[in-house]
C-alpha cells in the first residue's frame, strides 16, 4: 500500500508540472499571436530588413534636411513633380522590394521626405492631404522592408486613393495647398 501512495504521488506531482508547463506555454503562443495580430504586414518576401536599411534612409532624412533648409518658396510645379516620382517609383516597388528596385524605393522614400520637409511652415507641419500621402508613402517603404506600425492594407488603400485624388486636383484645390505656405 506504501508503494501504491508513493507512485500515486509522485504521478499526481509529475502530472501537475507537466499541466503547469503546457499552460504557461500557451499563454506564451497566445502574447505572440496578440502581438502578430494587432499590425498586418506585408506578405510579400522581405529582400532585407529595416534594420538593414534604416542608416541609409536615416541618411536621406538628413540629406532631405539639409537641402530643404534654403528652401524659401514652394510651387505647384515642385509639389507635382515630387508627387509624380512618388507614383512612378510606387509602380516599380508596389510587389515589394528586391535588389533590382531598391533605388527606385529610396527614390520614392526621398521625394516623399521632400514633402514633409517642405510642408513646413515655421517649425510646424502642415495639415494636408498631400503630407499625409507623403507619410503613407515612407511607411509603405517601411512595410516593404518588414517595418510595421500601421497595417498594411489601410496604408495601401490610404496611399493608392491619396495619389488618385491628387492627380485630378483642380487649379482651385492647388491654390488652396499653396496658400498654407504665405
Amino acid at each position: 500500500m506504501k508503494k501504491f501512495l508513493t507512485l500515486s504521488l509522485t504521478f499526481l506531482i509529475v502530472a501537475i508540472l507537466a499541466v503547469g508547463c503546457t499552460n504557461k506555454d500557451t499563454d506564451d503562443d497566445n502574447i505572440e499571436d496578440d502581438i502578430n495580430n494587432d499590425v498586418e504586414t506585408f506578405e510579400g518576401n522581405i529582400y532585407r530588413s529595416w534594420n538593414e536599411v534604416k542608416a541609409d534612409y536615416d541618411s536621406i532624412d538628413a540629406e532631405v534636411k539639409e537641402e530643404i533648409k534654403s528652401h524659401n518658396k514652394v510651387t505647384k510645379d515642385e509639389v507635382q513633380n515630387l508627387i509624380n516620382i512618388i507614383e512612378t517609383k510606387y509602380d516599380k516597388i508596389k510587389n515589394g522590394i528586391t535588389e533590382d528596385n531598391e533605388n527606385d524605393a529610396k527614390e520614392l522614400y526621398k521625394a516623399a521626405q521632400k514633402i514633409q520637409e517642405i510642408a513646413k511652415v515655421d517649425g510646424q507641419k502642415v495639415n494636408h492631404e498631400i503630407v499625409t500621402l507623403s507619410e503613407n508613402a515612407k511607411t509603405l517603404v517601411k512595410h516593404y522592408y518588414g517595418e510595421a506600425d500601421d497595417d498594411f492594407s489601410t496604408v495601401k488603400e490610404n496611399f493608392t486613393s491619396g495619389i488618385d485624388k491628387i492627380k485630378n486636383y483642380t487649379e482651385d484645390e492647388w491654390q488652396k495647398f499653396l496658400d498654407l505656405f504665405k
